[in-house]
């Protein structure tokens, strides 16, 4: 065993690598929150995307419907829709 100066100088070594790594542990839990919270963040903009996909495929529908109506009334094809 070390005795005198130099065993304080690895106790102090020792203690500031505890320190260290306490303090490394938490910046990595707040990476881990912050990575999940953004995770959850995108999850929620692609579901608003997907409706807001949805909405405009809904609408696309009904106009190419009365474009295609529209072209058979005009070639004098009825009861079409």
């Amino acid at each position: 065993m070390i005795a005198g100066p130099a065993a304080d100088l690895e106790k102090l070594g020792c203690e500031d690598l505890v320190g260290v790594l306490t303090q490394v542990q938490v910046l990595l839990e707040l990476v881990f929150i912050c990575l999940a919270e953004l995770v959850e963040a995108r999850v929620e903009l692609l579901r608003l995307l997907a409706q807001v996909a949805e909405a405009l495929l809904v609408r696309l529908r009904e106009l190419l419907i009365q474009a295609l109506e529209l072209t058979l009334r005009q070639r004098g094809v009825e009861g079409f829709g």
